[in-house]
């Protein structure tokens, strides 16, 4: 099987991309909860569990990302994040309504 590297472990600090109901998006500082490590026929992959913002609003206090996901919606650091939120290829809906309140 190939390495698999993980670029952070539970306990990790990191910043997730939600989607409102309302259509808009907003970053939330929230903790790696787990690293889970699954072998299919053909390839390994990793799971990074993360703890939901609001734990109370769910039955599941944890969302999965996949390896592929950080720096689309799994940031490892708050620029990285914010980053994201203003490139308008990602998020045009949101660039859009905060360039009407200017």
């Amino acid at each position: 099987m190939p390495e698999i590297n993980v670029p952070c472990l539970p306990g990790d600090t990191v910043y997730i991309l939600l989607k409102h109901i309302s259509g808009t998006y907003d970053i939330f500082e929230t903790e790696v909860a787990s690293v889970n490590f699954y072998a299919y026929h053909d390839k390994s992959v990793a799971r990074i569990d993360v703890e939901l913002p609001y734990p109370e609003l769910s039955r599941n206090n944890t969302i999965g990302y996949q390896l592929e996901d950080i720096g689309k919606k799994l940031f490892l650091s708050l620029e990285d994040a914010e980053n994201a939120m203003n490139a308008p290829q990602v998020f045009p809906k949101r660039r859009k309504e905060r360039e009407r309140s200017c």
